[in-house]
């Protein structure tokens, strides 16, 4: 969740009631298509990733050159 500085929210408390909500409604908006926008890259990746069988030493294999990246 994305927060508001110090000298954000002092700026914001000398400004109008209206102005303040309209602020925080523009705050909340942009945090909210973030959140969309990281969930839609989740499962884009996710629906990217492709599943093969393999044995665990197979595994141990694919985790330590993916560690060396």
């Amino acid at each position: 969740m994305h927060t508001i500085s110090n000298r954000s929210a002092a700026m914001l408390q000398r400004m109008p009631r209206w102005f303040t909500a309209q602020a925080m409604q523009s705050a909340k908006a942009a945090s909210d298509r973030q959140a969309a926008a990281d969930s839609q890259r989740e499962m884009e990746f996710l629906c990217g990733v492709e599943v093969v069988e393999s044995d665990f030493g197979e595994w141990l294999d694919t985790v330590a050159a993916f560690n060396q990246r």
